[in-house]
């Protein structure tokens, strides 16, 4: 029962390590579009993306779908928790809800059945291994149950949130990979304009010319026709 209890908790220490650890951030690192988790002085809670962030108040959305916003004072928060934020190749946060509105379960589903069988496997044997080692009773079946139940049931639970990580890992390079895009097209709109722009420019500077040129051959014969009078 003892080496039991020991796999149990190995097992629930290695799903608790394996989720995304929240940190302190200071107020004056907190960034737009960063999820956060806000403890304020009344023992409030509030968790959202910030949409806004002054010197004296936060506001936070708190789902993708909802216009509801919750604006917070800067002198009533007393702690800021949040996970490291996901940056797009240009450095610019790429927020939870954008995350969300792509991520699919592909992986998460995936893993969690392949998961489940090798757990079942895994731990079937290791609780006939466990079972062999003591006398055989009513209780050591017990023990080898417990071991394969707890054992499947923590394993699958292991290779859903691995397969969920995946999706989100997934998830975010496709966000990243569509703001260069993006980007990328952008720039070559920009470069398109600035050609255009560039070509206009030359067709103003060749009018000018041909303005000033039409006026000094203008001036010229404004002089020859003064200076033909002068002489008659």
């Amino acid at each position: 029962m003892k080496l039991c209890r020991i796999f149990i908790a190995s097992v629930l220490v290695l799903l608790i390590s394996s989720c995304a650890k929240r940190i302190p951030v200071s107020y004056q690192k907190v960034e737009d579009n960063q999820y956060v988790n806000v403890r304020t002085r009344n023992g409030e809670s509030f968790e959202g993306i910030v949409k806004a962030k002054q010197e004296t108040y936060l506001v936070l959305q708190k789902e993708a779908q909802s216009k509801s916003l919750n604006k917070i004072a800067r002198n009533n928060i007393t702690e800021i928790l949040s996970a490291p934020p996901v940056y797009d190749y240009e450095n610019k946060i790429i927020s939870e809800f954008d995350i969300q509105k792509i991520q699919h379960g592909k992986n998460a589903r995936l893993f969690t059945i392949g998961g489940a069988a090798l757990s079942f496997g895994t731990s079937f044997f290791a609780g006939s291994l466990l079972q062999r080692g003591l006398a055989s009773d009513d209780s050591t079946n017990a023990v080898m149950w417990g071991v394969t139940g707890v054992g499947t049931i923590a394993g699958t639970g292991w290779f859903f949130h691995k397969g969920k990580t995946k999706d989100r890992a997934v998830a975010i390079e496709a966000i990243r990979d569509y703001r260069y895009r993006l980007a990328e097209k952008e720039m070559e709109k920009n470069k398109g304009r600035k050609q255009e722009v560039s070509q206009e420019m030359e067709k103003i500077k060749q009018e000018r010319a041909r303005q000033d040129e039409e006026l000094k051959r203008l001036m010229e014969r404004l002089k020859q026709r003064e200076e033909t009078k002068e002489k008659q």
